[in-house]
């Protein structure tokens, strides 16, 4: 079966695929909606291995877990509801969790680039894969051809009413 999939790079992916990074920030914007797979990408870099060690990504991830986490692999499945610019996002205080009042201090404000100009994808429904499959990432929204038992994830993330991901209404 054919499955839509985005590559993210870590810590990342794993962020979204534990139910802790509902907003994704890209320069582009889509007009696919619906199942998306997560996909964390094969790079590393020290970049981001030193983002790891800094809050809040620190409260997440234990300390050398960066080189612990999936890479090259797809890992979770989620629903892209919807897509916005940055500006329309940062009038909307409910697409923030409330980890805080301030918007600009939230949690997941801090997992994303939230500048002038930017695509905000809103993720909801989202669910760790209990198996993680290696692929070779792409950019943009790619497709792959995934075993028949994915439909399964595409079908427990169109019927989960039990999110993690922030409340979005649209």
């Amino acid at each position: 079966m054919e499955i839509n999939v985005l590559s993210l790079k870590q810590p990342w992916a794993s962020l979204v695929a534990w139910g802790l990074k509902s907003l994704e920030t890209r320069s582009w914007a889509t007009k696919y909606r619906g199942p998306l797979f997560i996909h964390a990408s094969a790079s590393k870099n020290k970049t981001d291995a030193q983002i790891c060690k800094q809050y809040p990504f620190s409260s997440f991830l234990v300390e050398d877990e960066y080189e612990k986490l999936p890479y090259g692999k797809i890992i979770a499945c989620t629903n892209l509801k919807d897509v916005i610019t940055s500006e329309e996002a940062l009038t909307k205080p409910k697409l923030f969790s409330d980890f805080c009042a301030d918007p600009t201090l939230s949690v997941e404000f801090a997992f994303g680039n939230y500048s002038e100009n930017r695509q905000i994808w809103i993720l909801e429904k989202t669910m760790k894969l209990p198996e993680a499959i290696a692929a070779k990432g792409q950019l943009g929204i790619w497709k792959f051809n995934a075993p028949e038992h994915f439909q399964q994830y595409i079908d427990q993330v169109v019927a989960n009413e039990n999110t993690k991901s922030v409340l979005y209404q649209g």
